[in-house]
């Protein structure tokens, strides 16, 4: 354990994988394959993370409009927290302080558990605990978090986290992600305006947003959200291959709780992918969009996980 700009961070090491996990967000800061890979894009311990790199999004991913929404007929106001859209986004808890508990080791496995309780505040008036495991072992990484409403009255939920992916390669090469493939088994998209919030969902069939038997990237600009997700034995996934041979890459997989992935491809340099798994898309508090409404002592968990693949 040491202590930086994220606080006490923690690196897990079991079956050929590393991750490493911050109490500050409880962040995912480095993710290792077995070939000594860098998964994701690293954040340096020295320095404030950029954005939402490695974040969990709680009690809402993504943004909400004006940061105005109404729940059982009482209108709520947020903090705007991108100031150039007039939006409220990504949630309360990625900049909070996590208790963790010691991790708990043994020769197939490694665990990490931690817990947030985070008060009413202006603009979310309810009362809610978080809890995020990490598991690492020979099959990559795996995630479970999970919210709990712990006041008196019903609350409004939804839940992501916002890894930013490498295929392979050089972590710090400039537009990498140009020669990389990516596959999203999604027969939706959602249409945004320039604020980025939904104005319409549309197929992704004879578009250049169908992905579903994977695409070059290329120079292609994205921020979308992709619904009607396909998953297998009640699993979904992204995967993002090195090149378009397909034998090597990157695999993020989820549960049936996940309805949405947003795929991301601005910013730092193109370097990585950021590939969000949602249960909700954008301004969901105002559409009700796949939206969870959590009664007095009830818990929602999301699972999700992230794994190198190489068939060469």
């Amino acid at each position: 354990m040491s202590t930086s700009f994220s606080g006490t961070t923690y690196t897990l090491n079991a079956g050929g994988y590393s991750a490493t996990i911050a109490e500050v967000g409880a962040n995912l800061e480095s993710l290792i394959s077995p070939q000594g890979k860098q998964l994701i894009l690293p954040t340096s311990p020295n320095e404030l993370r950029a954005g939402a790199r490695g974040s969990h999004l709680a009690p809402w991913p993504n943004r909400i409009d004006g940061g105005r929404y109404t729940f059982s007929e009482v209108e709520h106001q947020l903090p705007i927290s991108e100031v150039e859209r007039h939006n409220a986004i990504h949630g309360l808890v990625m900049w909070q302080r996590w208790s963790f508990e010691e991790p708990v080791i043994n020769a197939h496995q490694a665990q990490l558990s931690g817990t947030l309780e985070l008060p009413p505040c202006p603009g979310y008036p309810f009362f809610l605990k978080y809890t995020v495991t990490y598991i690492l072992n020979n099959e990559g990484l795996h995630v479970e978090f999970s919210a709990q409403n712990v006041g008196d009255e019903p609350a409004p939920y939804a839940y992501a986290a916002h890894p930013y992916l490498s295929a392979g390669g050089n972590i710090d090469q400039a537009s990498a992600l140009n020669q990389w493939v990516l596959e999203i088994p999604a027969e939706k998209y959602l249409e945004t305006d320039e604020r980025l919030l939904p104005v319409a969902e549309h197929s992704v069939e004879g578009t250049s947003l169908d992905f579903r038997d994977g695409a070059l990237l290329g120079k292609m600009e994205l921020d979308h959200a992709f619904g009607s997700l396909s998953y297998a034995d009640k699993r979904g996934h992204v995967r993002l291959y090195a090149d378009v041979h397909r034998s090597s890459g990157v695999e993020l997989t989820f549960d049936e709780s996940i309805r949405w992935v947003q795929v991301y491809t601005d910013g730092l340099e193109r370097r990585a992918l950021a590939v969000e798994p949602m249960t909700a898309p954008a301004n969901a508090f105002n559409s009700g969009t796949h939206l969870v409404v959590l009664s007095p002592g009830e818990e929602h968990i999301s699972r999700w996980g992230i794994r190198a693949f190489d068939q060469a």
